[in-house]
């Protein structure tokens, strides 16, 4: 999986959105990114985004259209990692080899790390969100196949129809 050279890398990515926010906290991670990397992406999904990341004096980010298309040419063409709270949208950087970590606000992320060990850190805790991005590593994800191939054999019967069609 994923390993970039941390601060030294072109820009970052900033993810964080008005969905339950925390301006004090939200306002440490963001200058966090911002003392360790050259560039802060930040990329809106919701209306009120980017007027909360304003609300909090967040400044000198490079804002990215808040179209999917545009957050893709992004991954794809510059050295980037995921820093945010968009569960999605970490795991669409993940899929471009990027490094994510997830800034969890409700219980998806914390619970998908217990059993995946996808990399999240709460906004509560800025000397972790620091020491994953200056101690860069490679993500390792584990994925519970197992437990997925048992999921997915329970629609396998599913499949067959169960009503002739007459003409």
């Amino acid at each position: 999986m994923p390993e970039n050279s941390g601060s030294q890398g072109a820009g970052r990515h900033f993810r964080r959105c008005y969905y339950r926010p925390d301006p004090e906290q939200d306002r440490r991670v963001f200058e966090i990114l911002k003392r360790h990397y050259e560039t802060v992406f930040f990329w809106p999904q919701q209306s009120r985004d980017l007027p909360y990341l304003h609300e909090i004096g967040a400044r000198g980010f490079a804002a990215i259209p808040p179209d999917t298309a545009a957050y893709d040419q992004l991954l794809e063409e510059e050295d980037v990692d995921f820093v945010g709270a968009r569960l999605h949208g970490g795991i669409r950087a993940l899929q471009y080899g990027r490094r994510a970590l997830i800034i969890p606000v409700d219980n998806r992320a914390a619970e998908l790390s217990v059993s995946t060990a996808l990399p999240t850190a709460s906004r509560n805790e800025p000397g972790v969100i620091e020491h994953w991005i200056t101690h860069p590593r490679p993500t390792a994800l584990i994925l519970p196949t197992e437990a997925i191939d048992m999921w997915k054999r329970q629609f396998a019967h599913a499949a067959v129809p169960r009503v002739k069609a007459v003409r």
